[in-house]
């Protein structure tokens, strides 16, 4: 099992299930099985949730969940929103998949992260590359970036991301559930 708290490089068992974890430091990695067996899950928040340079991460299977309670909701793409005549948190205060944050040169690469409202969250980030990923299922955003710099998704897929909701003005929406 893993613990709350990763700070050394590992390497995920096959098909083991393990809870949501944070990433704190530099130069670590973090790598699945070969057929990408192990799943790394959360219910609520995110995850994988890492700060630090030069991380890395491959084969991994993220699941994550969208609180029923939060289903329907207006996403707001920014920390607070208001709307409905109250604040209301945004951004990444969703949870989801995998967020980087406060770093540079991270490589996630050929992982499926799916469920929840963000697939990955980047946020205050330089250099990162995103590679051969698979989003899917996600009820906000594949990739959710704020304040990052030269960053290189390539050859991503992002399948099946929708929200339906009741919008600030309490109209029902199919699609398109976001600020």
């Amino acid at each position: 099992e893993v613990g709350a708290v990763v700070t050394k490089s590992m390497r995920l068992c096959p098909a083991e299930y393990y809870r949501a974890f944070e990433i704190r430091g530099d130069s670590i990695a973090v790598i699945g099985d070969d057929a990408a067996s192990a799943v790394v899950y959360s219910e609520v928040g995110f995850a994988i949730t890492a700060r630090g340079n030069n991380i890395y991460l491959a084969r991994l299977h993220v699941i994550a969940q969208t609180l029923p309670s939060e289903a329907e909701h207006w996403l707001c793409l920014y920390d607070i929103c208001y709307f409905n005549s109250r604040l209301h948190q945004g951004g990444v205060a969703y949870g989801g998949g995998i967020w980087l944050q406060d770093g540079a040169n991270a490589t996630i690469v050929d992982s499926r992260i799916e469920g929840g409202a963000i697939g990955i969250a980047l946020q205050n980030r330089r250099g990162d590359r995103l590679i051969g990923n698979a989003l899917t299922d996600l009820t906000g955003w594949g990739v959710f970036a704020q304040n990052v710099a030269d960053e290189f998704w390539i050859d991503n897929s992002i399948e099946r991301i929708n929200r339906a909701c009741i919008g600030p003005d309490n109209r029902h929406y199919d699609s398109g559930c976001e600020t």
